[in-house]
């Protein structure tokens, strides 16, 4: 499978992959985050809320403008929905998928670019593409059942910091 390893489009793409490049030692993260530690600083969870709100506000508006909040559909099929996508992202990984690749609908063969001639999104495939759903998933039934996942998220990343070396455990 061919997999797009650098920009193709827009400013907006260009600056995606500039961060998708970068490591936890550029100098840029120095102001989010402790590169020893990896606790993240004020700004950085700050940013993190931020970033993680416009997750969960964008997957239940795209879900709910694209019918799937119709169906009062109970919790328990949401969980169920998101196990299925971390399932996907193993049955990727099993058959040795690229982590990231696009889906020609035409001839229905990876292709690199993630647009068509026409300006067209792909369906994006692989393993990264399965954990992306896992996000929106998250992201949209967190929203829509006003769990506190930022506050959640941020204070279990602070616990952490503070727990001795593999807490005891062997994985």
């Amino acid at each position: 499978m061919t997999e797009q390893t650098e920009f193709t489009g827009n400013t907006s793409e260009k600056v995606i992959w500039q961060l998708i490049s970068w490591s936890i030692n550029d100098p840029f993260f120095e102001e989010y985050i402790n590169k020893e530690t990896g606790l993240l600083t004020q700004r950085g969870e700050e940013q993190l809320a931020l970033g993680i709100k416009l997750l969960m506000l964008a997957s239940w508006k795209m879900s709910d403008a694209h019918g799937f909040h119709d169906s009062g559909r109970p919790f328990s099929e949401a969980i169920a929905l998101i196990h299925s996508e971390v399932s996907e992202a193993l049955e990727a990984w099993r058959s040795n998928d690229a982590q990231l690749w696009y889906m020609d609908e035409q001839t229905f063969s990876p292709v690199p670019q993630n647009e068509t001639r026409d300006g067209k999104p792909r369906k994006a495939e692989g393993m990264s593409a399965e954990f992306a759903d896992v996000l929106i998933r998250i992201g949209d039934v967190s929203e829509e059942e006003m769990f506190n996942l930022i506050w959640a998220l941020i204070t279990k990343m602070r616990y952490n910091n503070t727990r001795p070396h593999m807490h005891g455990k062997r994985a």
